[in-house]
C-alpha cells in the first residue's frame, strides 16, 4: 500500500497542481479498452506487487503482448465494448438488476469465447492463469437470449420483456390483451356449438373488461 503523501508526490493518479487526471502516470500508462480494466489497473499502480515472482510473471504477460502486435490487437478488438460486467454482475446479484442487465450480461458474455481463442496458444504463465479463469457461461447466456428480447424496455410494468414462443401462457396471455375480440368471437363459436344454440350472442362491458 501507497500512503497517501506517496501518492500525492508520486503523481500517480492526481495532479498536485488541480488534483486532475491530466500529467499523471496513470493518464500516461492508461489504454484500457473497459472500465473494468480501468479500475484494475488504478488498483495496480496504487498497490504495486512486492513479489518477485509474481511482478516477473506479470512482467512477462505484458511482454507478450507487447511483442505480438496481433494477438494485442485481437484482444484490444474482444474488449471493446465488453462494458462493465463487473458492475452488471453485482447488480443483478444485489437483485437490483433488470431485463437490460441480464442481456448486457448475455452480451459481455457472448465476447469471452473470441478473448479466449486469442491467449489460449500463448505459453506465458500468467495469460494462461486467464483463459483457465474465463467462463462463457454458455448455457446462461442461451437461456438469457431465448427467454428475453434484445431491447427490453427499462422497467417491469412495460411488458415486452418476454419473447415469443418461450412460454405459451405468456403467449396465450399476451394474446388476450391485444386481440380481445378475436377470443371472444371463437368463445362465442365454442359456446354456440356446445349448447345447441346457433344465435347465442356473447355480451361485455368495456368497464370491466
Amino acid at each position: 500500500m501507497l500512503d497517501r503523501a506517496t501518492r500525492r508526490t508520486l503523481e500517480i493518479t492526481q495532479a498536485q497542481a488541480d488534483g486532475g487526471r491530466e500529467g499523471t502516470l496513470l493518464a500516461v500508462v492508461d489504454r484500457t479498452e473497459t472500465p473494468m480494466g480501468a479500475r484494475l489497473l488504478r488498483d495496480w499502480l496504487l498497490e504495486p506487487l512486492v513479489d518477485r515472482a509474481e511482478i516477473e510473471a506479470r512482467h512477462d504477460a505484458v511482454a507478450a503482448l507487447v511483442e505480438d502486435a496481433g494477438m494485442r490487437a485481437q484482444v484490444r478488438g474482444a474488449l471493446d465494448g465488453l462494458g462493465d460486467l463487473e458492475r452488471v454482475a453485482a447488480k443483478i446479484a444485489s437483485g437490483r438488476g433488470g431485463a437490460r442487465e441480464l442481456v448486457a450480461l448475455a452480451g459481455a458474455l457472448e465476447r469471452v469465447p473470441a478473448l479466449r481463442q486469442q491467449i489460449e496458444a500463448s505459453p506465458v504463465g500468467a495469460l494462461q492463469a486467464i483463459h483457465a479463469r474465463l467462463d462463457p457461461c454458455t448455457q446462461l447466456v442461451a437461456s438469457v437470449r431465448a427467454m428475453l428480447v434484445d431491447e427490453p424496455p427499462l422497467g417491469l410494468k412495460e411488458g415486452g420483456l418476454i419473447r415469443d414462443g418461450y412460454d405459451s401462457q405468456v403467449d396465450e396471455f399476451r394474446g388476450l390483451a391485444s386481440g380481445g375480440k378475436e377470443y371472444l368471437a371463437a368463445l362465442q363459436a365454442r359456446e354456440a356449438e356446445r349448447t345447441a344454440i346457433p344465435n347465442l350472442k356473447l355480451g361485455f362491458n368495456r368497464v370491466f373488461g
